[in-house]
């Protein structure tokens, strides 16, 4: 059956990228620029809220050797359970040449050597490997991102041994700003590009910290806990227009 699946996925692939091919009208290495919608998750390690969505635009301009940058606007529906977050990200690339389509093909089959044809791995094992490699480029990028949280501490209280205790995300300060590098694998077809965008941020403004604070009355704080979470990671998915 895995062997089946290998031969049909190779099929569709040939198929679809024979067709991508012949619907191009000029040289795709000419598309210096891409701009488009994207849509991810956005996450602070250690936060209990877990990863919260952001949608944005992205925009990015390469030059003849690869280098280039991209920029854009993002908006986070909460982050932390604090508030919303509006943000513009600011970076410099390096991009790989776009591959050929027989190209990305040969790099798909090659992801599927590992495992050969007489081996038998899990369906979904195959296909992920087969796509990981049919990538048209590959980019690294660094930079910063700048933004503004619209929101304030998020700290709850309740009853505890005749005192109260206090926990929950402080938020420090309103402005952001945290050091971001990432990579992204695009997945070209006609004029568009397919773009997957793992990332890892590290925030210089300290704006979250973990609070926790035992009272046994009102005017004193008898044990307290407070501890930043500077790390996050993101993912995200754009579809953008080459040009």
């Amino acid at each position: 059956m895995i062997r089946k699946f290998q031969l049909a996925a190779l099929v569709a692939a040939a198929f679809f990228l024979s067709t991508a091919a012949a619907a191009q009208k000029r040289d795709p290495s000419a598309w210096m620029h891409e701009i488009g919608p994207v849509a991810g998750i956005y996450g602070f390690f250690g936060a209990e809220s877990g990863a919260d969505a952001f949608y944005g635009l992205d925009y990015s301009h390469s030059y003849w050797n690869g280098l280039g940058f991209r920029t854009g606007f993002r908006y986070m529906l909460e982050c932390c359970n604090v508030g919303d977050v509006v943000s513009v990200p600011l970076a410099f690339s390096w991009r790989s040449r776009l591959r050929t389509e027989p190209e990305r093909l040969a790099g798909g089959v090659a992801g599927l050597s590992p495992y050969g044809f007489h081996d038998t791995p899990s369906a979904g094992t195959v296909l992920g490997a087969f796509l990981l490699n049919l990538f048209s480029r590959f980019e690294v990028y660094a930079g910063v991102t700048p933004g503004y949280v619209f929101g304030k501490s998020n700290i709850y209280r309740h009853e505890f041994r005749g005192g109260y205790v206090e926990e929950g995300v402080r938020l420090d300060r309103p402005f952001t700003l945290s050091v971001d590098a990432g990579i992204a694998l695009s997945y070209r077809i006609w004029r568009f590009n397919l773009r997957l965008a793992p990332a890892v941020h590290y925030n210089l403004t300290d704006n979250y910290h973990l609070w926790s604070a035992e009272h046994s009355d009102a005017d004193r704080i008898d044990r307290h806990s407070d501890k930043s979470i500077p790390w996050a990671a993101s993912l995200d998915f754009g579809l953008l227009w080459l040009f």
